[in-house]
């Protein structure tokens, strides 16, 4: 008799889960942004939002943390109860922190649970319109004989790496200047308060038709369908800064699996509908990812790799 009362109870535990996911979500989630309102980033969170909303029948809130290159809402996040109902929207920046910060307060792997990719993320070199460089052999030229600025997104991001490698590639000290995510350094490159940076394809598309920024070249192994006419930076002799970001959904460590695998069906069915993978190319120039949960996440591991070396080999360390 005890052993059939324990082997009911043992049964009724491994059942909690399982019936977590079947009942979730029965209250508002929360998607935490660690960026400001108003980037291609953040578009693509709330429409994600909207149609969580729809298809698991619970309101999703937006909750935008920026700060400290994204460290303010992760560690928010790595904080939060595991129980799916707030999660993180984490870019490039998530892997990059935890390997220069000395103390990003969590670990990128240990302290969450991958959901799934959402997309792969090219970006431009743009200058101010008023800057007299055509080219990346120009910038070159002008920026060994002239005090120029590089805008990024932060102390330690994708966009500062990238900044110190194009600066040992060309032979030429780019000062970095670092804004609190892509809007506000925008919003200065646009006013001619900064040189130079580099824009995901949404936010030059965004700022193109007005003249005030050229486009010099763009990251990543191969040319945009949008822009096929600008070469990417190993084309225009810069070598190095071609590792794509991307951005993706964690969810705290101890998350219950169920509930994250129901979490990647449901925003993997938004993201895969050809619509929206044409619209989110022809406005931002994401590249959509159908990889989730542990794929994902040897994924991360792979990239951080990566990223390592690149931060190695450019000598980036926060002073």
């Amino acid at each position: 008799m005890v052993l059939l009362t324990t082997a009911v109870a043992a049964a009724t535990l491994m059942a909690v889960p399982g019936a977590q996911a079947q009942d979730y979500p029965t209250r508002p989630i929360t998607l935490v942004v660690p960026f400001p309102a108003g980037s291609p980033v953040d578009a693509m969170a709330r429409e994600i939002g909207v149609d969580l909303r729809t298809t698991l029948g619970q309101p999703v809130v937006v909750d935008n943390r920026p700060g400290a290159s994204s460290l303010t809402g992760t560690q928010y996040v790595a904080r939060a109860a595991p129980d799916g109902y707030t999660l993180l929207l984490m870019t490039t920046s998530h892997l990059i922190n935890a390997q220069l910060q000395p103390k990003p307060g969590y670990d990128p792997f240990d302290s969450f649970v991958p959901v799934t990719e959402l997309i792969k993320s090219p970006v431009v070199l743009v200058v101010r319109s008023g800057l007299p460089v055509a080219n990346m052999a120009q910038l070159a030229a002008y920026a060994k004989t002239h005090p120029m600025s590089f805008a990024t997104w932060g102390i330690g991001s994708n966009t500062d790496i990238y900044g110190a490698m194009i600066s040992e590639a060309i032979g030429a000290d780019l000062l970095r200047v670092p804004y609190k995510g892509e809007s506000p350094l925008a919003n200065d490159l646009l006013g001619g308060q900064v040189d130079s940076a580099m824009m995901t394809v949404g936010m030059y598309k965004a700022h193109a038709k007005g003249g005030a920024l050229r486009a010099l070249a763009v990251n990543g192994p191969q040319r945009l369908s949008a822009f096929p006419e600008l070469p990417t930076l190993p084309e225009s002799g810069v070598p190095g800064p071609s590792v794509l970001g991307f951005a993706g959904i964690l969810v705290p460590a101890g998350t219950p699996a169920p509930i994250a695998d129901k979490l990647a069906a449901h925003i993997q069915r938004h993201l895969q509908k050809p619509d929206v993978k044409a619209r989110w190319n022809e406005l931002w120039g994401f590249q959509v990812s159908s990889v989730q949960r542990d794929a994902f996440g040897a994924l991360m591991r792979k990239d951080a790799a990566r990223w390592s070396a690149a931060i190695q080999a450019a000598h980036i360390k926060l002073d």
